[in-house]
């Protein structure tokens, strides 16, 4: 998982002492971390120190949510949520990413569930996905 070593909240005194812990286009605005376009990609911060690795054409529609974290029995995921009526639903960054109709599921190919870009995922069938995820963990590394 990628998990920065700086908290959400920290001052640019903290900031300065751990600065080569975060690549240089990652910033900071009015001591809170804000993630800034690059060519290759980009970061959003979320809740507890992670932050979701995005392409940067993704990157200008999803910074403007308030992205949270939701775990699964192994795996972190970035979630938001939306009221519909009088329930609250969950949109998962990856899914809205792939633009993953409900029959699929999203694989994220190098297994890092916090990166969310284009070229690490894939939709499949239910059935194709249980059996990528089992074979991965049964592979030799």
């Amino acid at each position: 998982m990628i998990k920065s070593k700086v908290t959400a909240g920290t001052n640019s005194k903290n900031y300065t002492q751990n600065q080569n812990l975060l690549p240089k286009w990652f910033g900071l605005y009015q001591g809170r971390l804000t993630a800034l376009a690059c060519p290759i990609s980009c970061w959003i911060p979320l809740q507890n120190k992670y932050i979701v690795l995005v392409d940067p054409e993704d990157w200008i529609t999803l910074h403007k949510f308030n992205w949270q974290i939701r775990r699964s029995s192994k795996n972190i995921y970035a979630v938001r949520k939306i009221k519909i009526g009088n329930k609250w639903k969950s949109i998962y960054m990856h899914r809205e990413i792939s633009n993953c109709p409900d029959d699929q599921e999203t694989h994220h190919k190098n297994r890092n569930t916090l990166d969310n870009r284009k070229a690490n995922l894939m939709n499949l069938e239910p059935l194709q996905h249980r059996f990528i995820s089992r074979a991965a963990k049964f592979s030799c590394r």
